[in-house]
């Protein structure tokens, strides 16, 4: 089976079932995308011919009304497709990999504001302001963002307490120095335009500074 992409004209094969941001991520095709579960809408794009299954349409995870338009995270393609996405903000695309780590050190520079540094076993390609889901367990993965740099040896990563958060309290008693996890991405499109060399404004907070300082 074949998907068309327009505006470029490009021919990508794919098996029946595939889910259509994977088939593009898989085949370097630039798209825009940040929460993989249908919620933000940034990996929205256009249906020209065939048709694709919504899977996010039967637990409420689609908001796009009119039926031209899909999130491709939500889409799984079924038959022979064209599809047009929308013209990239100078999209990167790195390699979405699955990487080992250990934590090296854990810090507390708040009461409730774990600071973990994490050394992987591979180089990690990322560009900053992008976030990677960290895997601590088999139940407990969730998304954070970078605070460092791609060069740098030790990725750092800062993680605040939610009351009654699964995840944030298993890192809080049971992430110690010497912990094994897995890190997969990147992901998000917050990150870094080296086109443009105006004045940037940078909004964040809390544990949200982590990108920004590194933008």
């Amino acid at each position: 089976m074949e998907l068309l992409i327009q505006p470029n004209n490009r021919i990508i094969p794919f098996s029946a079932g595939a889910n259509l941001l994977e088939v593009l991520r898989e085949n370097g095709v630039a798209i825009s995308y940040s929460c993989l579960s249908g919620r933000c809408g940034t990996c929205r794009c256009r249906v020209i011919d065939g048709s694709v299954i919504d899977s996010g349409a039967e637990n409420g995870q689609s908001n796009l009304t009119d039926k031209q338009y899909v999130l491709a995270c939500q889409s799984v393609l079924t038959g022979n497709c064209a599809i047009e996405v929308p013209e990239a903000d100078e999209i990167v695309t790195h390699p979405a990999r699955i990487i080992k780590g250990t934590v090296v050190a854990v810090e507390s520079p708040t009461h409730d504001i774990r600071r973990l540094r994490v050394r992987l076993s591979k180089p990690f390609e990322f560009s900053p302001g992008q976030y990677a889901t960290l895997q601590f367990s088999p139940e407990h993965a969730r998304p954070y963002s970078m605070a460092g740099l791609p060069d740098d040896q030790e990725m750092e990563f800062h993680i605040r307490k939610v009351p009654g958060g699964r995840v944030t309290e298993y890192v809080f008693e049971h992430v110690r120095e010497g912990t094994s996890i897995k890190l997969s991405g990147p992901l998000g499109t917050a990150y870094l335009r080296q086109k443009h060399t105006g004045p940037m404004l940078c909004v964040g907070g809390g544990t949200g500074l982590a990108p920004v300082l590194k933008i």
